[in-house]
């Protein structure tokens, strides 16, 4: 959400309360929500939105993108190895020191051989 990007997480809000109830449950709202917390510094928060619109959809990108940066900043490397997009399931297994399966996992997913963190 724009708002977000300039820090005015009141003004996300208001926007995300005044359109819910015309689109309950609606997966673009709760992403706005989950983006709002984890904008805020609180990726805790917004973890289970995430993971609760990933279980319908696993498909969205952008939401496993998200996901990824908020087990990041939790440091769940273990959950990152496992649930994050292909990137961060690398990122997350250097983390955890399975140094050989980051970079062979690397070099399947992006064609190229790297040295692990």
């Amino acid at each position: 959400m724009m708002y977000n990007g300039f820090g005015m997480h009141e003004k996300s809000w208001a926007l995300i309360e005044r359109v819910r109830p015309f689109i309950p449950g609606d997966k673009s709202i709760l992403f706005s929500e989950a983006n709002t917390w984890l904008s805020m510094g609180k990726p805790s928060k917004a973890i289970p939105i995430y993971e609760g619109i990933l279980a319908d959809e696993p498909h969205l990108a952008p939401t496993r993108t998200n996901l990824s940066f908020s087990l990041l900043q939790t440091g769940q490397y273990q959950r990152l190895a496992e649930d994050g997009s292909p990137w961060a399931q690398v990122l997350g297994l250097s983390f955890i020191e399975r140094n050989e399966e980051a970079t062979l996992l690397a070099s399947i997913r992006f064609g190229f051989i790297a040295s692990a963190f």
